[in-house]
């Protein structure tokens, strides 16, 4: 929690029909009054791990943990040493290993190239729980 609310900047960045979830952690983030952005278009990706410094912090969400593009981007914020969270299923992943922070949640399945529609209502619970205990760390 600490790690979110003393961040200068927190980015998250989802791909596929992770994107509603990186909206919504946005939306509850400021409304909680942290400065956040939701980098939702991923070629922008290169362009604001420019930005990126070690006060600020990036979420990325994946379910497999294995998504290419937010790979990629954990490897560039990972040099610039910024605080990296990652969210993805129960497993052991590349993602994890960029992350300073790893937050799970459960599904069924993670392979993600042959079916977007799985379920990411363990992101969702995941997000309301993190944003509970943020509310009461502010109180």
């Amino acid at each position: 929690m600490d790690t979110l609310l003393h961040a200068k900047n927190i980015f998250i960045m989802a791909r596929g029909t992770s994107k509603p979830v990186g909206y919504y952690f946005e939306h509850l983030l400021f409304s909680l009054g942290l400065h956040c952005f939701f980098i939702n278009d991923y070629n922008l990706s290169e362009s604001f791990t420019r930005l990126v410094n070690k006060d600020d912090v990036v979420i990325l969400f994946s379910l497999s943990g294995q998504t290419k593009k937010i790979l990629e981007t954990a490897r560039m914020v990972h040099l610039k040493e910024a605080k990296i969270i990652s969210v993805t299923s129960f497993q052991s992943s590349q993602l994890n290993e960029y992350s300073d922070l790893n937050l799970y949640c459960h599904t069924e399945d993670v392979n993600t190239k042959k079916d977007d529609s799985i379920s990411r209502i363990g992101f969702f619970i995941l997000i309301d729980l993190l944003i509970g205990s943020l509310k009461l760390k502010l109180e």
